[in-house]
Formats: C-alpha cells, structure tokens, sequence
C-alpha cells in the first residue's frame, strides 16, 4: 500500500468502480467524476501525487484537466487514459501539458500498476529533490543571517517577525513555493551591511535620520538584491528582495513574485507602524487606506496571530543558552561593557561570540533570559 494518494477521474462511474476495486490493496486512491470536482478535491485533500484523467469528458476533457493540474500542482505526476480515436489528441496534450505517460484504454491491470508504481516514483523524486535543495538553502540562509545579526542586530530582529508574517500571508493566499517568500523575508535586510553602524544605531533607537542618511538606508534593497542575484536557485528570492523600492516593483513581471513582493511590503511595513507605537487593527487600517495592497491580502493579515509568546525569566550560563531565548537584560563584561544589549533573540552566533568574549576579557554571569513557555 503506496501512502501517496492517486487521483482517479472520469465521467463513468462503473469504471471508477473497478479502479477501487483493482487497486484498493496497493494505492491510496481517491476519485472524481469529472474535471469540476477533481479540481475541488485538490483544494480540499490534495496535493495528489498521482492525476490519472480519462480524456473524453463533458464540459472538460483530460487534457484541459491535467493542463490546470500542471499550473496547480507542478509536480504531482500526470497521466492521460485515452481511447484508439484520441491518439492525436494524447499527443498533442503529452506536447503541451508535459504528461509523465499515456494508456490506451482498456488498460491491463499490470500495466496500469506499473505505470502508478512508477508515476509515485517520479512524484518522490521531484518532490524530494526538491525538499532536500531547499532545506539545505535554508539552513545556510539561517547561517548567514545569524552572523548578519552580529553586524545589524536591529535588522535581525525586525526579520524574525516579518518571516512569520510572510509565511502566514503567503499560505494564506495559497502562493506555490513558499519558500522563496520565506527566504526573502530573512534576507530582505541583507543591505544592511552597506549601512554605516551609527544610521542602524539610530533606527534602532527611533531617532531622526537627516536626509542622506534616509538615502543610504532606502538603498538596501538594491545592495541585498546584487549580493543575492548570482546564488544560484535565489534568482526570485533577489527580485522579490529588490521589488521592496516600487521602480523596481514596477520591473516584476511574474504575477506570483508581484504576490510575494506585496506579502513582503506590507509585512515590513506592518511591523515598522507597530514599532512605532500603532496598534495593531490600527497599522492595518493605514495599510489599507493606501494603494499597494488589496482587500484579499489585508484580510490575510488580520488572521495573522501578533501576540509575543508567554515567557518566564531564567538565570542561565552561556553554555546553558539554546537559540529562540530572548535576552531579558544586557549581557556585559565584568567592568560593565554592554556586549549584547537586552531584547536580542539567542541565535548559534551570539553564543559563540559570548564564548569567545568569556575567554577573552570574560562575561558576567548568569545571563538572565526570557524562554517561551
């Protein structure tokens, strides 16, 4: 019994009927009786590692079907199930919708199984390729933002919040590939080591930039955008970066990075009217009163959970500190020198810098922190 679900679909119940039969001991199926509900299905239980379509159906045909399968869910497997007088048909849509393979109906069960045994193969090998590029980037992009927060901790600690918000919004708006929506969320303040340390000290402290200042700082974006466009498969993560100055928002032609791009601005911007003493209802309401984002996203943002997690203080030694603590008072040496100022969240990095200030000029302890609870 294969645990990834095929999806059966065509217009003739006697024959979804034997598929059950035929296959209920070696494949999870489900099934549809036209393209309408196979697509429902997909929004409610999907997604389908397998589509098996029949090609003659009313109002949709298979090939239409599988076509909007291929836009919805680029890497579940697709196969067409034809008759002798569709051939042409078949070959056309295998052309135009990348179809894995198709079957002449009626088709031996041999076949058939070992057409699904290979189909879920594909899925797994897709799918998995995929999974493993994308959790190796991401723990190398968590690496590098780490070491990124020792350079600009107030831009560290503004993108842990707005990844939350970001993935929230993009689920919620049902964007495919959330994870370069996620990435640029962590990443989108990259720029800010082009940023001299007194501008970020005064952003981080609330006080007035002059106009320069604003001018270097309205740069980052584009500082992110070059460091980023050349790594390879962060080619999206980049544009979506960079779309946060509207000239080059105005450049994105892709309607899923425009989506991204706007779920990034208003989450920075979000967090930026809370930070500087909006509520939140009332940020929203700002947010909405101007022209960038729509009443669908604003409303995905409402469902956005803000509340900070309950904590309890603990008293803990450096090798005690586990990253996502948060830094309830400022770390010093023992004469006094702040080396990280309370508020800062834990991460590896801090605490192999605490490490090498202990073996240096030392660190006082305990270091009193804030643990979720």
């Amino acid at each position: 019994m294969d645990s990834h679900q095929i999806l059966f679909v065509d217009d003739e119940p006697n024959v979804l009927d034997g598929i059950r039969r035929t296959l209920y001991d070696q494949f999870d199926v489900c099934t549809a009786s036209s393209g309408e509900e196979a697509l429902a299905l997909h929004q409610t239980d999907g997604p389908f590692a397998v589509v098996v379509s029949d090609m003659r159906m009313p109002v949709m045909d298979g090939a239409e079907l599988l076509a909007r399968f291929k836009a919805l869910s680029p890497d579940t497997t697709r196969v067409l199930l034809t008759g002798h007088s569709e051939l042409d048909a078949a070959v056309k849509a295998i052309n135009e919708g990348q179809l894995f393979r198709f079957l002449s109906k009626p088709c031996p069960k041999p076949l058939l199984v070992r057409t699904l045994t290979d189909a879920v193969t594909q899925y797994r090998l897709v799918t998995g390729e995929r999974q493993l590029l994308e959790q190796t980037l991401n723990g190398a992009v968590e690496l590098l933002v780490q070491v990124l927060s020792l350079a600009a901790p107030v831009a560290f600690v503004q993108g842990q919040g707005v990844r939350a918000c970001v993935s929230h919004l993009v689920r919620t708006l049902g964007l495919r590939d959330v994870w370069r929506f996620e990435m640029a969320a962590l990443l989108f303040h990259m720029g800010y080591v082009a940023v001299p340390p007194s501008i970020l000290h005064k952003i981080e402290f609330g006080e007035p930039l002059s106009e320069h200042e604003q001018e270097l700082v309205a740069e980052h974006p584009e500082v992110a955008y070059k460091l980023l466009a050349h790594i390879p498969r962060l080619e999206d993560v980049a544009l979506v970066v960079r779309a946060q100055r509207d000239a080059a928002y105005q450049l994105l032609s892709d309607e899923e990075l425009q989506r991204g791009a706007d779920c990034l601005s208003l989450a920075i911007r979000l967090f930026e009217l809370v930070r500087a003493g909006h509520t939140v209802p009332d940020a929203l309401r700002v947010l909405a009163d101007g022209d960038r984002f729509d009443d669908a996203l604003i409303q995905a943002a409402r469902s956005f959970r803000f509340e900070k997690p309950k904590t309890c203080a603990k008293r803990l030694g450096i090798e005690e500190l586990t990253p996502g603590m948060v830094l309830e008072k400022d770390v010093v040496t023992p004469k006094g020198a702040v080396v990280v100022p309370a508020g800062r969240e834990v991460t590896r990095a801090m605490v192999e810098r605490l490490r090498g200030f202990a073996r240096g000029l030392g660190v006082r302890e305990p270091i009193h922190v804030l643990v979720e609870v």
